[in-house]
């Protein structure tokens, strides 16, 4: 039950950190996240001490001192780029993926592109935009439904240099302004 709590707030805290990203980008003056940040490590303590299954509230403990937003980390290291948030490196995947991300930029035209580590094929999704958040989404396709346990790669790349189109099959990551880092997952 305590637990249940406590992953509510890492839900809050996930929003907040979000207002507070925006409240930077705009120039306003958020309060600094090492209050929130403090909140959370005293709460994730009180719910160890109270709760029946300490060892999930000390994982949890353990997952408040050290969670920071992605795209809150993208803005106060000042890096200017896009980065892929979900889904996580070396995880397993549906044929149809939610894939999102960050973006420094709400101008920038994005697109991911998917690469089957079994071939040389490099597939182009839909097109991507933007939010004023500087988030995004796209939902993918992930090899076809027969490639359960394949391996594929995703990148996401900024103004590429070549036009592309949904579908565009590539022989290789295209050139492009900005790129992520590789996510590598698996099908499920």
């Amino acid at each position: 039950m305590f637990c249940r709590v406590a992953l509510s707030m890492l839900f809050f805290m996930g929003i907040a950190s979000i207002v507070f990203a925006q409240s930077k980008v705009e120039g306003t003056q958020p309060k600094p996240k090492s209050d929130a940040h403090t909140v959370l490590i005293e709460l994730g303590k009180i719910l160890e001490e109270k709760s029946e299954t300490k060892e999930e509230c000390q994982a949890l403990l353990t997952r408040i001192k050290t969670w920071q937003s992605p795209k809150l980390k993208n803005l106060e290291s000042g890096e200017d780029g896009v980065l892929i948030t979900a889904p996580l490196d070396k995880s397993e995947v549906d044929c149809r993926t939610s894939i999102q991300g960050t973006a420094s930029d709400t101008k920038w035209e994005v697109w991911i592109i998917i690469h089957p580590m079994e071939t040389g094929d490099y597939w182009v999704q839909p097109s991507i935009t933007v939010q004023p958040d500087g988030t995004w989404e796209v939902i993918a396709y992930i090899g076809e439904p027969a490639h359960i346990g394949k391996k594929f790669e995703i990148m996401a790349v900024v103004n590429p240099q070549a036009k592309l189109h949904e579908g565009d099959k590539l022989k290789g990551w295209p050139q492009a302004q900005q790129k992520s880092k590789v996510i590598k997952v698996v099908r499920k």
